[in-house]
């Protein structure tokens, strides 16, 4: 049986559903051994901190991110920040594959009509 281990970087809703997928696709010839880096000290990205308790079923995806979890080809390593605490480089010399599915920490210009008008912001500003 082939095995390959694939780092996903960022453990938000991109990262979980990246490593859904993985597990998915393993067959009786193919499997994968998924290591989940984070930076920050706790998993689920935007749907921990950013979903509005008014929203509880936003927040049901959870559930599908706790099942990922809980395969035992799983693993996360929160508190640990690519470029600081492990390199890129590193990540490519352990892994087979390496998926980025991180978010970002600073808002972006989109370039359209509104965007400049008093009280318009990026969600990195609005968020937190």
């Amino acid at each position: 049986m082939l095995t390959y281990k694939v780092a996903t970087v960022g453990a938000g809703p991109a990262g979980y559903f990246t490593a859904q997928a993985f597990q998915k696709a393993q067959k009786d010839d193919v499997s994968f051994v998924i290591d989940m880096i984070e930076r920050l000290p706790t998993p689920w990205g935007l749907v921990r901190s950013g979903v509005a308790p008014d929203h509880p079923k936003i927040k049901t995806v959870s559930k599908v991110f706790e099942n990922t979890a809980k395969e035992p080809n799983f693993s996360l390593f929160a508190n640990v920040e690519l470029g600081k605490n492990i390199s890129s480089k590193d990540l490519r010399d352990q892994y087979d594959v390496v998926v980025l599915a991180t978010g970002t920490s600073k808002g972006r210009k989109l370039r359209i009509p509104g965007e400049g008008l008093k009280n318009s912001l990026s969600a990195a500003q609005f968020v937190p």
